[in-house]
């Protein structure tokens, strides 16, 4: 399975952004969760996918953050992981939508 090791991180509120490098092109997913949560950084994600073509347009997803781990999958494949660099105690499980751009 083809994969890719990039960063992901929260704003305040509902928005996160997933960067990744695969084959020297930048590929990042900007998210709007279902509920607002607090702020998490994960400097070391991988992303692990079946197609690239799945890393395009809008997509929808569901997490789970907390309390060491980070696991964002996508309805069409994709699956994102990693460590968080603080803990989210409790952990939370949530849904969202957003959007993929290439650079």
């Amino acid at each position: 399975m083809p994969s890719g090791s990039g960063i992901v991180r929260s704003g305040p509120g509902d928005i996160f952004t997933a960067m990744f490098v695969i084959d020297d092109v930048q590929y990042s997913f900007t998210g709007k969760t279902s509920t607002e949560g607090e702020e998490f950084g994960c400097w070391k994600a991988s992303l692990e996918f079946e197609d690239i073509q799945a890393l395009q347009g809008d997509g929808t997803f569901e997490a789970e953050v907390g309390e060491q781990e980070l696991s964002i999958v996508f309805a069409n494949g994709p699956k994102i992981t990693g460590t968080l660099q603080d803990p989210i105690i409790p952990k939370a499980i949530v849904k969202g939508q957003g959007h993929w751009i290439t650079n």
